[in-house]
């Protein structure tokens, strides 16, 4: 849960964020210079730690909690920041949320050998910057067919095929 309380006024009512059925503990809040916060935290969710997070644009209600972190991997120490220094003076809601992930590579060994990674996801107030792909109108089963889109406004597209291969790039050549 979280509530809200503005300078001079009274606490508004209790916020449930995270889902019902587990605990949840929270990481991480902050706040930036124009009433904007963002909030962090792990939920147990029967079989691992998922790490969650939600966003409360100044002066409006908490946005529904999102799932972070990986299916299947355990999500821990999740932080926040909230408008970190830059170029930007002004307070303009983008949040950056870092945390551990955690894998267990030995599974059925019987003995604990895990695999972790730093992960990390943004947000933007504004959404998702709207992309054009360049792609063609038709193609050939077993032949390439190009792939690309402008990197205007993008940090790091991931370009998904469908057929459960991708690739981190801004231009791709795939055989369906």
């Amino acid at each position: 849960h979280a509530a809200f309380k503005p300078v001079g006024g009274e606490w508004e009512a209790p916020a449930e964020l995270s889902a019902e059925g587990g605990n949840s503990f929270p990481s991480d809040v902050v706040f930036d210079t124009g009433g904007n916060a963002a909030l962090v935290w792990q939920r147990w969710d029967g079989t691992s730690n998922v790490v969650q997070a939600s966003y409360r644009p100044a002066g409006e209600d908490w946005e529904p909690a999102v799932d972070l972190s990986e299916e299947g991997r355990q999500g821990m120490d999740a932080v926040v920041v909230l408008d970190a220094p830059g170029d930007s003076t002004a307070a303009d809601g983008h949040a950056t949320a870092v945390w551990v992930s955690e894998e267990d590579t030995c599974s059925g060994s019987g003995e604990p050998c895990n695999s972790d990674v730093v992960q990390a996801a943004g947000y933007d107030p504004d959404g998702l910057p709207e992309v054009e792909l360049e792609i063609p109108a038709t193609g050939t089963a077993g032949e390439p067919i190009e792939i690309s889109t402008p990197t205007e406004k993008l940090f790091a597209p991931l370009l998904e095929f469908g057929d459960g291969e991708s690739i981190a790039d801004t231009e791709a050549s795939h055989v369906y």
